[in-house]
């Protein structure tokens, strides 16, 4: 089981406390639908403490964000709360799924439809470091490997933090990882096509005979990463910054090159027949290209 951030109900029951006479407290509960005389003890400390622990098991902390602004504008409750409520989700999400994986074989459509509708919903609810949180537990129960959860627009890692991460020979066929933060991840072998990895930072990265045919690398951060028999057949690595990246025997054909920066970038062996836009200026800045399969420049000039 997760953790709830412990820090952020600690300051939310002192703001309780400070901000809310005993009136104005038991008007509160009254608003949520709650009986002051039910909530265990006597000090408005302990009603408050009561009051959060509540809401927290019954997964409603959601609902004290609008009545609080409402009631006191002046104070950032949203600081306070949006954290608890994604940890929140992101515990009963994680809860429910382990549940599932008790109840139905991985192979059940069923489970499959239900993994594939609450993965959706609950990455729309949370922030980059909670997007890689669920990636992680996705992987750890073996649903990453059963379930096509990414093949789909809504499906939302942008922004995912994921640095340093191992998914090895992971499926992220089509995910959508727009930003994401995939610096020194382990990505060996994984299969990345047709995925969105536009702006991603992947300096560092281990994609050592990954798939990334047909992706959107284009403004990506890829410097010192490791693209050795990387297929990247047909991939939009425009603008990408590739310094220092090793490729030797990279697909690179069709790929689209478009400004590509390849300062010391190792490309033995690389196929780079019909590559798009690449210039011999681009070349001269590799580090080594020996053994390479070179696109016609003369189709590319400038």
């Amino acid at each position: 089981m997760l953790p709830i951030d412990t820090n952020n109900f600690r300051n939310l029951r002192r703001s309780l406390i400070e901000h809310f006479s005993r009136d104005e407290l038991m008007a509160l509960v009254d608003d949520l639908g709650l009986f002051w005389r039910d909530l265990p003890g006597d000090r408005r400390a302990t009603k408050a403490y009561s009051l959060t622990m509540l809401l927290k098991q019954n997964g409603r902390l959601a609902d004290l964000l609008p009545l609080l602004q409402s009631k006191k504008p002046n104070i950032n409750w949203q600081v306070m709360l949006v954290d608890a409520v994604q940890e929140e989700a992101l515990q009963t999400y994680c809860e429910q799924m382990s549940n599932l994986l008790v109840e139905f074989d991985q192979q059940d459509e069923k489970l499959q439809e239900i993994v594939k509708k609450q993965t959706s919903n609950i990455l729309q609810e949370m922030d980059g470091e909670r997007k890689g949180s669920v990636l992680r537990f996705l992987r750890e129960s073996g649903l990453i490997d059963n379930v096509d959860i990414f093949e789909t627009s809504s499906v939302d890692l942008s922004e995912a933090n994921l640095r340093g991460t191992n998914l090895t020979e992971t499926s992220l066929v089509k995910a959508y990882m727009a930003g994401a933060n995939l610096s020194k991840a382990n990505l060996s072998g994984a299969d990345l096509q047709g995925a969105n990895l536009i702006r991603a930072n992947l300096g560092g990265a281990n994609l050592w005979s990954a798939n990334l045919s047909g992706a959107d690398l284009s403004d990506a951060h890829m410097w010192g990463a490791n693209l050795n028999k990387a297929n990247l057949y047909g991939a939009n690595l425009s603008r990408a910054h590739l310094s220092g990246a090793d490729m030797w025997g990279a697909d690179l054909r069709q790929a689209d090159l478009y400004r590509a920066y390849l300062w010391g970038v190792n490309l033995d062996g690389a196929d780079l027949r019909g590559a798009k836009h690449v210039t011999a200026k681009q070349l001269t800045l590799v580090k080594s290209m020996e053994g390479a399969l070179l696109p016609d420049l003369r189709r590319h000039i400038g």
